[in-house]
């Protein structure tokens, strides 16, 4: 992979971090589940969800408190064409 096509893949990945806090901020619970594949994991505060469904669901179930994720500090640690890893703050 060249540099151009991990840059390429290092901004669509940031862009997703960035959707998935506007999403959970906002309560947009379906498209926030939908950022995830079909057999998805997102693990929230120690809890693993495993798939889209239990995704939704336990987003459904949040408490109705305001809140603003501020994301900085994303490090990309591994980057390839089907994976990547990183590292960021979420506050």
């Amino acid at each position: 992979m060249d540099i151009a096509q991990r840059q390429s893949i290092e901004r669509e990945l940031e862009q997703l971090v960035y959707r998935f806090s506007h999403c959970i901020d906002k309560r947009r619970y379906e498209e926030l589940a939908s950022l995830f594949t079909e057999d998805g994991e997102f693990d929230r505060v120690g809890q693993p969800l495993h798939g889209r469904a239990a995704i939704l669901e336990a987003m459904q179930g949040r408490h109705p408190l305001l809140t603003r994720h501020a994301v900085t500090n994303l490090l990309f640690t591994r980057v390839e064409a089907t994976e990547a890893e990183a590292t960021m703050y979420v506050a």
